[in-house]
């Protein structure tokens, strides 16, 4: 059991590029959407809080890859220290995030941006399986 939940996160490492990639196409699908169907008074506002939210979603990724590579190929306190230090890093810059965004229009659209970070979690499994299917031939 503990081998498979292992190998599970050493695939979330494994995976980051793709969760990138998708939070990419993320962005660029949501600022088109923006730019061809919201109202001119909201563009301004919807193109920042999506832009905001899908870094978020990106940092937040890269912070995941991050406090696993340190939980799983550290030993003992001193992985256990960097853990937490990297989650309350994390932590900080959500409610900086949220404090930040004051206006309501704006912690709307950072909330869709922060939608992003499920593209690429959808999209990894079919990278893992063109992945697998590469190293076989």
């Amino acid at each position: 059991m503990k081998g498979r939940f292992l190998s599970n996160f050493r695939q979330i490492n494994e995976n980051l590029p793709v969760l990138l990639a998708g939070e990419g196409i993320f962005l660029v699908i949501s600022e088109l959407i923006t730019v061809l169907f919201v109202p001119e008074g909201l563009k301004a506002t919807a193109a920042a809080g999506i832009l905001i939210g899908v870094l978020a979603a990106a940092c937040g990724s890269i912070l995941l890859a991050l406090i696993i590579r340190s939980a799983l190929y550290r030993d003992g306190n001193k992985g256990a220290a960097v853990f937490l230090t990297l989650l309350r890093a994390g932590l900080a810059a959500v409610i900086l995030l949220v404090c930040l965004a004051k206006d309501p229009k704006l912690g709307v659209a950072v909330l869709i941006g922060m939608l992003s970070g499920q593209t690429g979690v959808y999209l990894a499994p079919a990278a893992a399986r063109f992945r697998n299917r590469k190293e076989k031939k």
